[in-house]
């Protein structure tokens, strides 16, 4: 016990040198040996005391058995040297045991050190480790919002996506919708160029006629004197002239109804200006939304981008800490080996030294499992960054062939509404332009042929002894016509030329009495006056203005489109009055010749 003692004390003094133990470790130690030597005392000393005990009660009492007891304490005391040797050999090898420990118990003393300067190298590293635990789950956590931020915002480009997906559909469908319309335009555009074709030929053939009919008209100036020899020659060419001037009314008449259609074809081509016009509106609109979702598109472009640097920064700080983690582990591991070889030889030693390796190796395994978890949730941190990263690339990718599709087509849909307005507009114009000329032409043409109509009436009636058909009044040069039905105003004029006459056109106060006198008292007549070719600029139908007018008080005053002028037989008017009328209105028209 006193060598015990000193040991103690010698390990206590050596143990708390240089500051290798605090002295309450020291004392714990201490009180742990003692407590190991007092229990091996004791077990010897209840073995001893056994074996004393049963040699006495077997040797004092031998008289107070019976012979089966005789029996037994034979067997009892084969029994007890038997347990007496198995006692000497395990006091024996308690002894080689003590001696032993005895023998290791300096062996112990240069491990323990080594254990205590491990022990306080596996402290300090699990400080630095709880801290960069810490640290590290703080990181874990701060990737996993950016994590859930960045899936929200990949839902998000995925949905905004989807959208331009949408409008390009829409866009895709309106440009084709632009490319049908573009070739009825351009159907339309080759049957109105057919159709001016169709008028530039009726107009040659027109000024044709105009100049036979010029040519016919010298002809007939020269032949004069030769007419009068030959009234029935004349008669024969009376008549043929009948029937050129009916062809030409049928002529005239189809000319009508072409520049009606005409007319029809340019207020289609006017609605569908408008119909476009009301498109390029909503392009327009649905450009500006596209280009306001460009625009936040952009942002979210520069907030994922901030997002990615911030996370790659986080990666590379990972990776550094990473590095020292494994040079951490390194040293853990080289520390494993030499706890390994402690522990082998502690375990051996003392239940207080395999309690504390136990310890020890518990808090390695907790720090090395932890160390793979934080490895494993670094590599599947790792992973879903690239995934991220690849993910949002494809987004980069998909935004910008959007936005390069998006552009292209605004583009083309810019130019082909700029190319077909410019063609619309130029084609409207030449049209106006050529409309305009045919009707400067039409209204020139009918003056002229009027003219020569008339002076060749004129001279026809002048050749034929000044004579009316029946049915005919004359009154100075010309004979008169008054209808027994009712027609509109066209109608009317169409059935004066078919009877080689127009309707009247009064130029004198003489003729509007004798007209006023050819209809009857209350009722109208159409006569040879409109402006349905120039609002507010009355003419005769024979193209001449008007230098003489009888208009009624307040009239003409265009009331409901009111182009066509008429005769009214008034009690109070010796001559009678005009009245401007609605053309479609059916009532009397009177002729002249």
């Amino acid at each position: 016990m006193d060598a015990m003692e000193m040991d103690d004390g010698y390990l206590s003094k050596n143990f708390t040198m240089d500051g290798l133990l605090t002295p309450v470790n020291s004392q714990r130690r201490t009180k742990s040996c003692r407590c190991v030597t007092v229990c091996l005392s004791l077990l010897c000393a209840l073995l001893l005391a056994g074996n004393i005990g049963q040699f006495l009660h077997y040797k004092l009492l031998p008289n107070l058995a019976s012979q089966d007891q005789a029996n037994a304490d034979r067997l009892t005391q084969e029994n007890l040297q038997i347990k007496n040797e198995v006692f000497s050999t395990e006091t024996n090898e308690l002894k080689a045991r003590l001696n032993n420990l005895t023998r290791d118990k300096d062996q112990l003393k240069t491990s323990y050190d080594s254990l205590v300067k491990d022990r306080d190298k596996l402290l300090s590293s699990k400080k630095a480790l709880t801290v960069e635990r810490d640290e590290l789950e703080a990181d874990v956590k701060g990737l996993q919002t950016n994590h859930s931020l960045l899936n929200r915002e990949h839902n998000a480009l995925q949905i905004q996506i989807s959208a331009l997906r949408a409008k390009n559909g829409q866009l895709q469908a309106s440009y084709d919708s632009l490319i049908k319309e573009k070739e009825l335009l351009q159907t339309g555009k080759s049957t109105a160029v057919a159709e001016r074709d169709n008028l530039k030929s009726r107009l040659n053939n027109l000024k044709n006629e105009k100049d036979r009919l010029q040519s016919d008209f010298s002809s007939l100036r020269k032949t004069k004197d030769q007419l009068q020899s030959s009234y029935d020659s004349l008669v024969m060419e009376k008549d043929l002239l009948q029937t050129s001037k009916t062809t030409l009314a049928a002529e005239r008449d189809d000319f009508r109804s072409r520049f009606s259609q005409l007319q029809n074809r340019k207020d289609l081509l006017q609605h569908n200006y408008t119909s476009l016009r009301s498109n390029n509106n909503q392009l327009q609109a649905s450009y500006s939304s596209l280009v306001k979702e460009k625009e936040l598109l952009q942002t979210n472009n520069s907030a994922v981008a901030a997002e990615r640097d911030d996370l790659q920064s986080r990666f590379n700080n990972l990776k550094i800490e990473n590095d020292h983690l494994q040079r951490n582990y390194s040293s853990l591991v080289r520390t494993k080996d030499q706890l390994q070889f402690s522990y082998d030889s502690l375990v051996k030693e003392k239940d207080l030294l395999q309690t504390s390796k136990n310890t020890l190796a518990a808090e390695r395994d907790d720090f090395k499992s932890r160390f793979n978890n934080l490895k494993n949730d670094r590599d599947l941190l790792q992973h879903n960054y690239t995934l991220l990263e690849a993910d949002k690339q494809k987004l980069e990718r998909k935004y910008t062939d959007q936005l390069k599709t998006d552009e292209g087509l605004c583009q083309i849909r810019n130019k082909l509404q700029q190319r077909l307005y410019t063609q619309l507009q130029t084609n409207y114009n030449t049209m106006l332009l050529g409309y305009e000329e045919l009707e400067n032409n039409q209204s020139s043409l009918l003056t002229e042929r009027h003219e020569m109509q008339k002076n060749i009436d004129k001279m026809t009636t002048k050749l034929s002894g000044m004579q009316c058909r029946d049915g005919w009044r004359k009154f100075g040069n010309s004979c008169y016509y008054v209808s027994r039905t009712t027609k509109n105003w066209r109608e009317s004029r169409k059935d004066c030329i078919r009877k080689g006459a127009d309707l009247v056109v009064i130029n004198s106060r003489e003729e509007q009495a004798f007209v006023k006198g050819l209809v009857g008292h209350g009722q109208h007549a159409w006569i040879g006056l409109t402006d349905s070719l120039t609002e507010g600029t009355w003419t005769w139908v024979d193209g001449t203005p008007v230098t003489i007018a009888y208009w009624q008080s307040g009239q003409p005053n265009d009331f409901r489109n009111q182009d066509c002028g008429e005769i009214q037989s008034k009690i109070f008017s010796v001559s009678g009055v005009w009245n401007d009328d609605s053309c479609v209105v059916d009532q009397y028209w009177i002729c002249e010749n």
